[in-house]
């Protein structure tokens, strides 16, 4: 039996009845009776219910009239719950048809590259990745941190901004109660404005695994602790009962709250200086800055995956980031050769990329030639750039023993094994090309 859906491979049938949940389009009503979906519209309804109960409560605004109030608390609530609810909106359009062809591009890109002996294992793996109650827990927990994160902005002042847009009837009355909050309600900001850009991009990608949602909650929870703790050593310019702060201090709230290693650096320089220690930051050793091609979103992709810098992205299972991140396998392949290069050369990549060395398999070829296993090492002429030779001509003794170490790195034998596998798929369609 195969898949009959246009936009994927066939796949065995003992794939199939392992994993049908996979190969199956989730039904509207399958959705709506989800635990995660039933959760985030608890967290959602509990916020309008708790709100509309305290607000007969508030003196201010017993004196607008009923009709007024009730209709301004609505339109305010509608856009809280707009902001709360778009984790759950990007979730709800991804599981009903875009998980299915996620896997269906993946397993296309395998049968491209002539990868299909990683077919099962890449099935399997994405069994286990999107499991529909593996979403329960971190599209609750985004929702519930979106909805908290949207009270603490729009209500920063109490219900000031309900009040002054029920006396004053303008939407800049809102925005500038608004812009008076605390610092940490513009890391907030920040940090949604990082999660929007995210989820859409992973959604388009199809690529939207319960990891995206639990990534987005510790980060956010992450950028207002950072927030708070940055505005506590900062005082406000005005503090009359209102205090209004700086542009500065709003600014790096907002910047902290998409990358929130601004803020960190801050707060840990400020620890040193305190301390009277020398700034010496070892945690961003072999960091992505020096792997071309690699952007911040990307960045944040293999974080989600536990690949923090390139040290560890050199060691990485390629067939798990495969499935894990749907970075694209060509991509990943580059990704980590370059790495295995930057962790055995270190900040001498440059000189080594301005030779036209990129990649540690380059270097492996440019040095040794293709059979480096072969290789005698006593030869004084190896086929190398001259500034990898000595005067004399012999070969340079560290370029050897960064080659040797990268010979007998885990993930090279593996990298070149791939790399072969997509060169021979590229000739057997250049050959069936021609005979057609």
């Amino acid at each position: 039996m195969a898949v009959s859906d246009p936009g994927l491979p066939n796949v065995p049938e003992e794939l199939l009845s392992e994993h049908p949940h996979l190969f199956a389009e989730a039904s509207a009503r399958a959705l709506i009776t989800s635990p995660a979906f039933l959760l985030s519209i608890m967290v959602i309804v509990g916020a309008w219910g708790l709100g509309l109960a305290i607000i007969p409560f508030q003196g201010r605004l017993t004196q607008i009239d009923a009709g007024t109030l009730w209709s301004t608390t609505f339109i305010v609530y509608l856009g809280v719950t707009i902001f709360a609810a778009f984790p759950l909106i990007v979730y709800s359009a991804f599981i009903q048809r875009e998980r299915l062809h996620a896997l269906g591009d993946t397993l296309a890109e395998l049968e491209h590259h002539g990868w299909q002996t990683l077919v099962g294992d890449v099935i399997r793996r994405y069994g286990e990745a999107f499991r529909p109650e593996r979403f329960t827990v971190p599209l609750f927990l985004a929702t519930l941190t979106a909805a908290l994160g949207s009270v603490l902005v729009v209500f920063s002042d109490g219900f000031a901004v309900i009040e002054r847009l029920a006396t004053e009837g303008t939407i800049s009355s809102v925005l500038v109660q608004i812009s008076q909050a605390h610092p940490v309600a513009f890391g907030f900001l920040g940090a949604y404005f990082f999660s929007l850009q995210y989820l859409l991009r992973r959604y388009l990608a199809r690529d939207l695994s319960p990891g995206v949602y639990m990534h987005l909650v510790v980060r956010t929870w992450i950028v207002l602790i950072l927030t708070f703790v940055y505005a506590t050593i900062r005082t406000p310019v005005i503090d009359t009962g209102a205090p209004v702060w700086s542009t500065d201090v709003v600014v790096v709230s907002f910047v902290g709250g998409v990358i929130p290693n601004v803020i960190w650096q801050a707060l840990r320089s400020r620890a040193l200086l305190l301390l009277g220690t020398a700034s010496d930051d070892r945690s961003n050793e072999m960091p992505f800055g020096k792997i071309q091609g690699l952007n911040t979103w990307q960045q944040a992709r293999l974080l989600e995956a536990g690949v923090e810098n390139a040290q560890n992205l050199a060691m990485a299972d390629v067939v798990e980031l495969m499935v894990g991140t749907r970075l694209g396998a060509v991509r990943l392949l580059d990704w980590i050769d370059q790495s295995m290069l930057y962790v055995h050369v270190g900040d001498e990549i440059d000189q080594y990329r301005r030779e036209g060395v990129r990649t540690a398999s380059a270097l492996v070829l440019s040095f040794c030639g293709p059979e480096p296993t072969n290789r005698d090492w006593s030869d004084p002429a190896p086929v190398t750039p001259v500034f990898r030779t000595n005067p004399d001509g012999s070969a340079d003794p560290k370029v050897i023993s960064n080659v040797i170490a990268i010979t007998n790195h885990p993930n090279f034998h593996r990298v070149q094994q791939l790399r072969e596998l997509a060169k021979l798929q590229v000739a057997r369609e250049d050959t069936a090309g021609e005979a057609g």
